[in-house]
C-alpha cells in the first residue's frame, strides 16, 4: 500500500470501526427496548441515518475534489463522535433523531473520503481488499466486546459502549489530523487519464449506475439487514438472547478478516464481474438460512444463525474489492471523489429502506415473506454482476 499517509488512515479507520462495532449491531434494539421507541420508530430513526447521508452525498464528491480527504475524514469523525453521544443522551426522540442526521453525516463523508483516499493512491483489488480487511477486523474486534458486555437491561449496559466508541471516534480524528495526506498514485488501466478528455456526465454514464443499481439491491436485501432485519429476527421469531445479534456480528466480521486477503489473491486469477455474482450467490444463501432457522429448534436455530453469518462474510470479502475497483477503473482522473460519491449512493438509498421494510414486516409477522423476496433481490444483482463482464466493458471504452 503505498505511501505512509495512507497507511495511517486506514490504521485509524480500524481504530474508528471497533467503536463501530460496539454499538452497531445493537443499536435498533437499544432505541427499542433500553429508549422505549416503538419497533417502527427505532427503524425509522435507522433510516434517517441513510436519508442525512443520502443528502450529504450530493455534494460530499466536489467537496473531497477541492479540499482533499484529510479534512474531510478529520470533521467527519468529531461529528460521528456527537452523534454517539447523542443516540444515548439526546432528549427525547427530536434529539435522537438529530444525533441520527449527525451520525448520517460523518458515516457517509468519512467512508467516501477513504474510498476517495484509496481511489487516488491508484487503488485496485488488492488495496480495497486491505482496507476492508482492517475494517472488518475492528468490526469484529468492537462486536466481540459488545457481546461480551451488553446484558440486559440494554439501558445499562449500552450506555458505557456508546462512550467508548465515541472516544475512539475522536482517537482517529487525531490520528488523521497529525499524518500527512495520501500520496496520488498510478492511476489503475482503464481509467480517464487524458487531459482534455470529455468525460461523461455522470448521471448518464451507464456501466457506473449499473454498478451502483447492483450494489443497492444487495444492500437493501442482505448488507444492511445484518444490523436490522436480522436483530428483530434474531430477538424475536428465533426467540434467542438480543446479544446474539452482537455476537453472529462479530462472527461475520471475523469470517471477513479471515478470508479478506486469501482471496484477493484469488480475485487476481478471476474477472471481478463472476467474483461479485460469487458474492450475491451467497448473500443469497445466507438470507436462505437465516429464513430456514425458524423451522428448526433453538439450538439448530442458533447453528444456522452463525453459519448464516460466516456465508455472508465470505459474500462480502469477494464483493468488497470487486464493484469499488470496478468504479474507480472508469472514474476520470479528476473525478474520483464525485464518481465514489455516485456509487456509494447505494449504501444510504438501501439503508433507508431496508431497515424501515425490515421493521415494518416483522412487525406485522411477514418476516418468511420478507426474506423470500431478499433472496431473490440478491440472485437478481448475481445475474446483473454477469452482465458486466469484461468483454461488455470493453466495448464501452471502460476497461482494458
Amino acid at each position: 500500500m503505498p505511501g505512509g499517509g495512507l497507511v495511517r488512515i486506514t490504521s485509524g479507520y480500524g481504530i474508528m470501526q471497533v467503536g463501530t462495532g460496539l454499538i452497531l449491531p445493537a443499536l435498533l434494539l437499544y432505541w427499542h427496548q433500553g429508549r422505549h421507541f416503538l419497533l417502527p420508530t427505532a427503524g425509522a430513526l435507522i433510516s434517517a441515518v441513510s436519508v442525512a447521508a443520502l443528502v450529504t452525498l450530493l455534494v460530499i464528491g466536489q467537496v473531497l475534489d477541492r479540499v482533499g480527504t484529510r479534512p474531510v475524514l478529520v470533521l467527519s469523525q468529531c461529528l460521528g463522535a456527537l452523534g454517539i453521544m447523542g443516540f444515548v443522551w439526546a432528549p427525547g426522540l427530536t434529539g435522537t433523531l438529530l444525533a441520527a442526521v449527525l451520525y448520517g453525516v460523518s458515516a457517509i463523508a468519512s467512508w467516501t473520503a477513504l474510498a476517495t483516499a484509496l481511489a487516488l493512491a491508484g487503488g485496485d483489488s488488492r488495496m480495497f481488499g486491505v482496507n476492508y480487511l482492517v475494517g472488518n477486523l475492528g468490526l469484529g474486534i468492537g462486536s466481540v466486546l459488545g457481546g461480551i458486555a451488553l446484558r440486559a437491561p440494554l439501558a445499562d449496559s449500552f450506555p458505557p459502549l456508546a462512550g467508548i466508541a465515541a472516544a475512539l471516534y475522536l482517537i482517529n480524528a487525531g490520528v488523521v489530523a497529525t499524518g500527512r495526506s495520501p500520496a496520488p498514485g498510478p492511476n489503475p488501466p482503464g481509467s480517464s487519464t487524458i487531459r482534455g478528455e470529455r468525460a461523461p456526465r455522470i448521471g448518464s454514464h451507464r456501466v457506473l449506475l449499473e454498478i451502483t443499481v447492483i450494489n443497492f439491491l444487495l444492500v437493501l436485501a442482505a448488507w444492511g439487514q445484518l444490523t436490522s432485519g436480522w436483530p428483530i429476527w434474531i430477538a424475536g421469531p428465533l426467540h434467542l438472547p438480543p446479544n446474539i445479534a452482537s455476537w453472529a456480528f462479530s462472527a461475520n466480521c471475523l469470517v471477513i478478516a479471515a478470508l479478506q486477503w486469501p482471496l484477493v489473491g484469488l480475485l487476481t486469477r478471476i474477472s471481478q464481474p463472476r467474483a461479485a455474482a460469487a458474492g450475491a450467490v451467497l448473500f443469497a444463501a445466507a438470507t436462505a438460512g437465516i429464513l430456514w432457522a425458524r423451522q428448526t429448534g433453538p439450538v439448530p436455530a442458533l447453528a444456522l444463525v452463525f453459519l448464516s453469518a460466516g456465508v455472508l462474510g465470505v459474500g462480502e470479502a469477494l464483493l468488497s474489492p470487486t464493484l469499488p475497483v470496478l468504479v474507480n477503473r472508469i472514474a476520470p482522473a479528476a473525478q474520483k471523489g464525485r464518481y465514489t460519491a455516485m456509487f456509494n449512493l447505494s449504501w444510504p438509498l438501501g439503508n433507508i429502506l431496508g431497515p424501515a421494510l425490515s421493521s415494518w414486516t416483522l412487525a406485522r409477522g411477514y418476516g418468511q415473506e420478507l426474506w423470500a423476496g431478499a433472496i431473490l433481490l440478491c440472485l437478481l444483482a448475481a445475474a446483473a454482476c454477469l452482465h458486466l463482464e469484461p468483454n461488455r466493458l470493453s466495448r464501452r471504452g471502460c476497461l482494458d
